[in-house]
């Protein structure tokens, strides 16, 4: 009775294919297989794209195609519907029942990004009896993405064809005294767009203002496929003097898609007045009970320095010579120290501690941030690691599938979570078959780094 229903529902659907150019058909026996995306072939840094895989038979379905999860390098992929569009269509007259579905990507690096071949398993009848189960695979895909030239000099932007910002205050910033606090709060809400991409806020204060900022939070909702990505942003002004101040103003840059030009969503500076606090007191220093003796306590001093003279001048010699090093070679250590915390900062083994405490607390949002944080630090200390060997040992360490499963619970509304200590072990292991597969040659200081989490 299933497959009945099923075949139903597909010749009974409506007629049409969607609006983009096809790039690949591939054709066997009774089926045709074709792979489209929109746009087609050029794309923005960060703009929403959809690849459309359809399989259509002149017969009919004895087998539901089965689509793979995507996964490509330097981008994000999703697959947004639970089921195919099921439409049938009429070529060179003869009517072929037809399945669509489709993927959003979202790239993240500007050059060409390779779609590789989505293999698609299905069965249909052959001479009205089920054939077996087989494999049709889509050709390889291009897409260039592109960086606008008005994009350069911004640090980020997002790629939407609507951007809405929304601003709120926690009170009026009117009679304030020291001592109170203000809390803003910030809200990017955009169209074809998830809430994780959206630029981080850069919220400044000026001295005598202490900033507290809140944890971002970023959600996504998706409607008939189509995503809308938020992004909370919350931080606390709390006033420690009293003073005019000024809080500088946001900007928030975006690349309009409808028009093809970068716009820009300004949050005005905010002046305000700062009072002294209700409960601020005058403190008054009254005369002492007891009259100082100021002859007696000049003699003092004047013995005590006759008899420490001499120390006195060695202490000052000494600090003299400290003060001068100090101004001589202090700037240059200071600036290597700096240097060197700076690196260990944005090293590739700190940038993996932090992908693992975030696996760890599961914020799934943090944990996809920073494994492409990590992932491109990892290629710039070892760029001898191209994407088919990453691939391949992804695939032998067993990250490969931890990782498919982990984005099918986030973006795939997968059943039951995901587990958080199969993706920390997973992750590890990829760590190290990647030093492995580096060898002595590759584990320098300039490379992947083998202490750490990975020591003993």
């Amino acid at each position: 009775m299933r497959a009945v229903l099923f075949f139903a529902l597909l010749w009974l659907a409506p007629t049409g294919s969607n609006a983009a150019t096809p790039e690949a058909l591939v054709e066997e026996g009774h089926v045709r297989l074709r792979v489209s995306t929109e746009p087609a072939r050029q794309v923005v840094l960060g703009q929403q794209t959809r690849i459309f895989v359809e399989i259509l038979t002149d017969s009919w379905f004895t087998k539901a195609p089965r689509y793979p999860e995507l996964s490509l390098e330097g981008a994000v992929a999703l697959m947004p519907e639970q089921l195919g569009t099921n439409f049938t269509e009429r070529i060179d007259g003869t009517t072929f029942a037809a399945q669509r579905r489709s993927y959003v990507v979202y790239p993240q690096r500007a050059g060409k990004l390779e779609i590789p071949p989505i293999p698609v398993r299905l069965g249909v009848a052959v001479d009205a009896k089920p054939s077996e189960v087989f494999t049709l695979t889509t050709p390889p895909l291009k897409l260039q993405v592109v960086l606008p030239a008005e994009a350069e000099e911004v640090e980020s932007f997002v790629t939407t064809p609507r951007l809405d910002v929304e601003e709120t205050w926690d009170r009026a910033l009117e009679e304030l005294r020291v001592g109170d606090a203000l809390k803003r709060t910030v809200r990017l809400t955009a169209d074809q767009a998830l809430g994780m991409l959206l630029p981080a806020l850069d919220f400044e204060a000026p001295p005598g203002i202490a900033l507290y900022r809140d944890q971002p939070r970023a959600t996504d909702r998706v409607n008939r496929g189509q995503y809308r990505g938020e992004r909370l942003e919350a931080a606390t002004y709390v006033l420690q003097r009293t003073g005019e101040f000024t809080l500088p103003e946001l900007r928030i840059h975006w690349w309009n898609t409808e028009t093809g030009t970068l716009e820009t969503e300004t949050l005005e500076a905010r002046t305000f007045e700062v009072a002294a606090s209700d409960r601020e007191e005058a403190v008054v220093i009254g005369p002492s009970r007891r009259e100082t003796d100021w002859r007696g306590l000049l003699a003092g001093v004047r013995d005590w320095l006759r008899g420490h003279g001499g120390a006195l001048l060695v202490a000052a010699l000494a600090a003299a010579l400290a003060l001068a090093g100090l101004r001589r070679y202090g700037p240059a250590r200071l600036e290597r120290l700096r240097r060197r915390r700076r690196e260990r900062r944005e090293s590739e083994e700190a940038r993996f501690r932090e992908l693992q405490r975030e696996a760890r607390s599961g914020d799934a949002d943090a944990v996809v941030r920073c494994y492409w944080s990590w992932r491109d630090r990892l290629h710039e200390e070892s760029p001898e690691l191209g994407a088919g060997r990453l691939r391949a040992v992804a695939e032998a360490s067993g990250f490969r599938e931890a990782w498919d499963r982990f984005e099918h619970a986030r973006y795939g509304g997968g059943e039951g979570g995901w587990d958080r200590r199969a993706l920390r072990s997973s992750l590890d292991a990829f760590r190290r078959s990647l030093l492995s597969a580096l060898g002595p040659a590759g584990r320098g200081a300039d490379s992947l780094n083998p202490r750490g989490i990975l020591r003993g």
